[in-house]
């Protein structure tokens, strides 16, 4: 690393996120890291220095910044976010995020007795007076358009005329990066593991369902709260509550769509195929 390049510009390290602006040295201060065979980079977003981290500890690092580090996320704005990158992170987080309601779907279907309590909520979960298909299929299905919607909108919020074009360009990549909360959401497999192993001890299952639903709204609160704020923050719009506001109710008619309309006709789609055949 020369010296005109470390004084011009902010250069991070890739392991430990360092500015090493200002410093010749071939070895991060901080860390240790060889300049040499990983070169500091304009950018601290982890993800896009998933070749060298590999892919787990490098998405990991992504939620947490986004999460924890808000402020330094949006600070990424000053370096080329290639729109490619942000969108392999925004689907492997709807696929994470999918995952465990599949699993809950799964879950009673698999296990629940049919003289158990849960006998009219397995019943929901199997049968259709229309087609031979699970009603709930249906809805698994809808969720899966609700996180693609919800998770990809917030990039239309994300340019605005006063931004100059290559602004709104990162902006707009790097609002795919707000859907890092919902990244966690597999680990709410571990409280239905843990729910249909303790099925003999009613109390202690209760407990792990409720430990399920205040962590899964726990999730979703840090996803809608980290996306408000960082579209505010990058889009730099001055009506800032029309904006939450606008963006709130994008979600709500989002939901409504994927988890009614959208099952609703898929149902019929599919009764009305099953009836022709």
């Amino acid at each position: 690393m020369n010296a005109a390049t470390a004084a011009a510009a902010n250069l991070y390290c890739i392991t430990c996120g360092y500015n090493q602006r200002g410093i010749l040295a071939e070895r991060c201060p901080e860390c240790g890291q060889d300049f040499s065979n990983v070169p500091p980079s304009p950018t601290r977003l982890p993800w896009l220095h998933r070749r060298y981290l590999g892919r787990v500890r490098a998405s990991c690092r992504t939620v947490a910044m986004v999460i924890f580090q808000e402020k330094n996320f949006c600070q990424q704005i000053e370096a080329a976010v290639p729109i490619r990158d942000a969108k392999r992170f925004w689907l492997l987080t709807i696929f994470l995020a999918w995952l465990p309601i599949v699993g809950a779907w799964l879950l009673p279907i698999l296990t629940v007795p049919r003289l158990s309590p849960w006998r009219e909520v397995r019943e929901m979960l199997v049968y259709s007076v229309l087609v031979p298909i699970p009603i709930s299929a249906f809805i698994v299905i809808g969720m899966l358009f609700f996180f693609a919607a919800a998770t990809g909108m917030p990039g239309y919020f994300c340019h605005p005329r006063s931004l100059p074009i290559e602004q709104q360009n990162r902006a707009i990549a790097l609002s795919y990066f707000a859907s890092a909360p919902i990244a966690m959401t597999p680990l709410l497999i571990l409280f239905l593991i843990l729910a249909a192993i303790a099925r003999p001890l009613p109390k202690l299952q209760l407990f792990l369902w409720g430990a399920l639903v205040l962590s899964a709204l726990a999730v979703l609160t840090l996803w809608y709260t980290r996306t408000v704020g960082i579209v505010l923050t990058l889009s730099r719009r001055p009506r800032r509550n029309f904006t939450a506001l606008l963006l709130t109710l994008s979600w709500f008619v989002a939901l409504l769509l994927c988890l009614l309309v959208i099952p609703t006709i898929l149902l019929y789609t599919a009764a009305l195929i099953y009836s022709m055949f």
